[in-house]
């Protein structure tokens, strides 16, 4: 008789097999659902058209600037404005072109998490049954899905980071290695400039971890330098200035502590599950006696940089006073509490526990509600939804606008959501009246704190009186052009434009084209017919200085001038 097999001596290959295949499965099954949810979130936010414009004035050969002879970097993502130009030459459809990289930048950030997993467990610092955790983190967080569109540079950023974190983590601190993190962060800086503050603390990680700590950190920082120092000779050349034009707009230079803090508050509302991770700091301390060296020291190295670039990068948030977006100024850490929860994970064991925790991990950050909605309240909205109300109307209004102002040398101001307007209208001229794209507005003094990112506004007198502003569309809260100007509208297939200067042959050139509007002219001989004989002179005297900066100034009609004058006991103008 042959010899009996035991059922334990079967069961353990079908084990071994699967506690192989465990892994693999989950780190699919987070890769799929990652890209399955950014298709369905996928977006393109207002901000996006800022960066376009850019991009095809470059395209067209005019340089990297908003209007046409004038040089603002009214952009802190050169890198994705260079991309988002790429797409423009290779003729794709710039939304599609930016949502396809940025979607590539998750799924690739989410394949590094995966091959982190996978270097744990060859050096045994993971359990057989250990499942990736921070890749399955990060794809159950609803803002790493929103995020990996929007048209933003936010999934590219972060992916860089990550990349930056793995070649200093990853295995021995040698030169090459040294050189390829540098010049990673380097391009990080390159696709925002707050990627300093982790190339600062990675050149303290060298410091603490190479085996040749002050040349691996020459090393290092000469490679992040060989992509940082002509960058930074071109703008001061190019734009004549070290910051960016959002630096000034933005009050990046004052600490706004206590919007930062709401929205850091608003940040862990959702994603308090995240907060575990801080813990992994007792992991430092108390160690791990079972663990071999190599696997004791990569697991001290992931989590001393983690915590650093976590930390700093979220006091700087914090400092600076958040952003009116939702969580995507915290979305670069994410991965990083990923890592630390993971790390966390390793001393789990029993699979049971594992999964029972990974599950809960993420079904926890999967369904928590955001603590915001489409509205602004406290200062932060959720800008998906709140853009995807107005998406419609604007594309609307530019095809209305596109139709009205085409070939006509007309300049618009914008607010805000407005910047759709300003890359599919590319022939006028835009004044960004926040400031974002202008030097004099950002540079401008506030009273008090508001909406990052939106505190200074242009002046009633720098729009008509310096930039000579045709037309604006939007009127914020308790911004009044008509105590400057008169108050007078133009129609273009129900888009009501608040006409800010009368220019004649513009204006008789629209209403040409189809636009309803009452002539100034004829208002103004109806006043002067009128009102003008009867009211005091102190009403009189506003209502000249109000058409003056509107009509007068830029029209010759000495006859009707001259009617306020003589009413006012002023000299009369002539020729």
């Amino acid at each position: 008789m042959g010899e009996a097999t035991s059922p334990d001596a079967s069961a353990a290959p079908a084990a071994s097999q699967l506690a192989r295949l465990w892994p693999w499965l989950a780190g699919g099954m987070a890769l799929v659902y990652a890209l399955a949810a950014a298709i369905h979130y996928a977006w393109t936010g207002d901000d996006f058209y800022i960066a376009l414009r850019y991009a095809q004035n470059l395209a067209a050969g005019h340089g990297l600037v908003f209007n046409p002879g004038e040089r603002v970097e009214g952009y802190t993502d050169f890198l994705w404005v260079l991309w988002t130009a790429l797409g423009l030459k290779a003729g794709v459809r710039p939304e599609t072109w930016a949502n396809l990289g940025s979607i590539a930048c998750y799924l690739g950030t989410l394949a590094l998490l995966i091959a982190n997993y996978f270097s744990a467990r060859k050096i045994g610092a993971a359990d057989a049954w250990a499942l990736p955790v921070a890749a399955l983190a990060c794809a159950a967080i609803p803002d790493m899905n929103i995020y990996a569109t929007s048209g933003l540079e936010t999934s590219a950023y972060t992916f860089l980071l990550v990349a930056g974190f793995m070649l200093l983590t990853l295995g021995e601190c040698g030169y090459g290695r040294l050189a390829g993190a540098g010049f990673v962060f380097g391009l990080a800086y390159l696709t925002r400039p707050d990627a300093v503050i982790m190339a600062f603390f990675g050149g303290l990680f060298v410091l603490w971890r190479a085996r040749d700590r002050w040349r691996g950190a020459a090393v290092y920082s000469a490679a992040f330098a060989l992509v940082w120092y002509p960058h930074m000779y071109w703008r001061m050349a190019y734009y004549e200035d070290v910051f960016p034009n959002t630096y000034y707009a933005k009050l990046a230079y004052e600490s706004y502590y206590e919007q930062g803090l709401t929205y850091l508050r608003l940040f862990y509302t959702r994603y308090w599950a995240l907060l575990p991770a801080v813990a992994s700091v007792f992991l430092i301390m108390r160690g791990n006696g079972k663990a071999a060296p190599a696997q004791e020291l990569r697991a001290r190295s992931q989590i001393v940089l983690a915590l650093f670039f976590i930390h700093a990068y979220t006091i700087y948030v914090v400092r600076v006073g958040g952003d009116f977006m939702y969580a995507r100024l915290l979305v670069p850490t994410i991965p990083f509490y990923a890592i630390l929860l993971e790390h966390l994970l390793f001393r789990v064991p029993k699979l049971k526990w594992h999964a029972a925790f990974a599950s809960g991990l993420c079904a926890t950050l999967l369904l928590t509600p955001c603590p915001v909605g489409p509205d602004l309240e406290n200062g932060v909205v959720e800008e998906r939804l709140n853009y995807h109300k107005m998406e419609r109307y604007l594309d609307y209004k530019s095809d209305v606008l596109k139709t009205a102002f085409d070939g006509l040398p007309v300049r618009l101001g914008i607010f805000g959501s407005e910047a759709r307007l300003a890359a599919q209208l590319g022939s006028a001229e835009f004044i960004e009246c926040h400031g974002l794209c202008d030097r004099l507005i950002a540079h401008q003094q506030i009273e008090a704190r508001g909406i990052v990112g939106h505190e200074k506004i242009a002046t009633p007198n720098y729009l008509i009186m310096q930039r000579k502003v045709h037309f604006t569309f939007l009127m914020p809260q308790g911004y009044d052009l008509y105590t400057f100007i008169p108050k007078h509208e133009m129609i273009l297939d129900h888009i009501v434009c608040h006409v800010l200067h009368w220019d004649a042959p513009l204006m008789a050139e629209l209403k040409r084209r189809g636009a309803v509007f009452v002539d100034f002219p004829m208002v103004l001989d109806a006043y002067i017919a009128g009102n003008m004989n009867t009211e005091p002179d102190a009403e009189v005297r506003k209502q000249y200085a109000k058409c003056q900066r509107f009509y007068f100034a830029f029209n010759d009609d000495m006859e009707r001038e001259n009617a306020f004058r003589k009413r006012l006991g002023l000299p009369q103008r002539s020729r």
